[in-house]
């Protein structure tokens, strides 16, 4: 749908006089409401604004959909609604009917289901990094055809749990503080953030940096206070927070630089909170959870046995299940041995010889994490089935390794299944969690690497340009 003007809209929400109401678009920046003309529009690149009756709309226009927040003029209550396409004007001026691609067309018809999981990745950059059908379909055509459906239908599974959108994320921060302010004896979530000082150890451009932007924006609209009162009346509470932590390398370096750094006169942050001064808590959007408790590890090796010892009952987050003993759920991807190719076999034995090369000259070695055993997971939940999750495990790794044969990346860190530790024997990491914002470089190269002639699903850009072969590992 390349314009909006003369397309016709039901507005689906949860506000009962107006849900299941019709909008048109006309060519004067006016809407017919309900038959009626009643109201305006306007557009900003895809940010799409409508006044009608006492109601306005703040949202986004996608392939063939709208979503948003609705609201009553005058009131900070906002209602998420999105609008269900009726009709369209075709590029010949004909009025056409718009019809959800039928079951049968599997593959048309699980990229509409994917979509919609995934509309507002990035739609609020306005740089055109914002997903569309046509990039799902240009991503899914360069995997073999007798893949295609299993690849897509495991996707839409995933996403269902390890996609959230922006409004999802803001429901995640909104439960973890009000779990924090009862946790911890306050009246009310304003009370408790007037006691917390929010710890910044990344600049901009870093994952926290933007977290901290957006969660200022929704401590402002929902508790009536600024990220810069918080922490006002005392800083019981320093709290850290951070999108996603995979190998929790910059976990542990932000930790330790900050145990370090001034708390006030004469104190540090680890004094601090040996004394009692300050309860450090930790907040994520992921974690997984094989690498969290490895970090907690390494910190006691600091000498910051305080911090290690706090750390266990102060995070916050979705936790990701990436252990490998028998109890696993293994939220990641990692392949079978008895399943791999030669393709995979040779560049097992390439990782293997860089690595050895790495370790030697450090003094130490490291042992083989390339497989899981074929009984792990006991029983399957996170894929539809036991096969299609040993299926994807095969399709994504193969096609990472022709990624980065064609784009000639001398960078080892950079593997397969996403980016890894220089030190570590295996194909990747294999982190399988999504955000609106960003897509973590430890996820398969599927996802997001745009190199060696592949277009990845994800658009993912580091600042506004596209990330290409001479990212940095962090």
């Amino acid at each position: 749908m390349k314009t909006i003007i003369h397309s016709i809209w039901a507005l689906k929400t949860d506000l009962g006089e107006i849900n299941n109401k019709t909008i048109e678009f006309d060519n004067e920046q006016s809407i017919i409401y309900d038959s009626v003309h009643n109201g305006t529009y306007r557009i900003e690149t895809n940010k799409l604004y409508i006044s009608f009756l006492c109601y306005r709309f703040e949202g986004y226009w996608g392939d063939e959909c709208i979503f948003g927040y609705i609201s009553k003029q005058n009131s900070l209550d906002k209602s998420e609604c999105e609008f269900e396409c009726k009709s369209y004007m075709s590029d010949s001026g004909e009025r056409l009917n718009y019809e959800i691609p039928s079951k049968e067309d599997k593959v048309t018809f699980l990229i509409h289901e994917i979509y919609h999981q995934i509309r507002d990745y990035r739609v609020e950059f306005g740089d055109g990094s914002e997903m569309t059908k046509s990039r799902i379909k240009e991503w899914i055509n360069q995997f073999h055809e007798e893949d295609r459906v299993i690849i897509l239908e495991e996707l839409k599974n995933i996403f269902s749990s390890r996609y959230l959108s922006r409004n999802n994320v803001l429901e995640v921060w909104d439960d973890i503080l009000t779990k924090l302010a009862k946790a911890h004896n306050f009246e009310d979530i304003k009370s408790f953030l007037l006691n917390c000082h929010f710890i910044r150890t990344q600049q901009k451009g870093k994952s926290q940096y933007a977290l901290l932007e957006i969660l200022a924006v929704f401590i402002q609209d929902k508790y009536n206070i600024s990220i810069e009162e918080c922490g006002s009346l005392s800083k019981k509470y320093s709290i850290y927070v951070d999108d996603v932590l995979c190998t929790g390398l910059t976990f542990k370096n932000d930790i330790v630089k900050w145990s370090k750094e001034e708390f006030s006169s004469n104190k540090s942050n680890y004094e601090a909170i040996s004394d009692g001064s300050t309860i450090l808590i930790c907040c994520y959007i992921f974690l997984h959870t094989k690498n969290f408790y490895k970090k907690i590890k390494q910190i006691r090796y600091e000498k910051l046995e305080k911090i290690a010892n706090i750390l266990r009952d102060s995070m916050w987050a979705i936790w990701i299940d990436n252990s490998i003993n028998e109890s696993s759920k293994l939220e990641i991807l990692l392949p079978r041995q008895d399943l791999a190719s030669e393709k995979i076999l040779a560049y097992e034995n390439e990782i293997k010889s860089k690595v050895d090369i790495y370790t030697s000259e450090k003094g130490y070695t490291t042992e083989n994490e390339f497989y899981r055993n074929s009984n792990i997971p006991t029983k399957e939940v996170f894929f539809t089935t036991a096969d299609n999750r040993s299926k994807i495990e095969t399709i994504f790794l193969e096609k990472g390794i022709d990624i980065l044969k064609n784009a000639n990346v001398n960078n080892d860190r950079m593997r397969a299944l996403g980016y890894s530790i220089p030190s570590h024997k295996n194909f990747g990491f294999g982190a399988l969690c999504f955000t609106w914002r960003s897509i973590p470089n430890n996820t398969p190269l599927v996802f997001w690497y745009n190199g060696g002639g592949f277009l990845p699903l994800f658009d993912v850009r580091k600042g506004n340009e596209s990330v290409l072969a001479n990212i940095h590992y962090n």
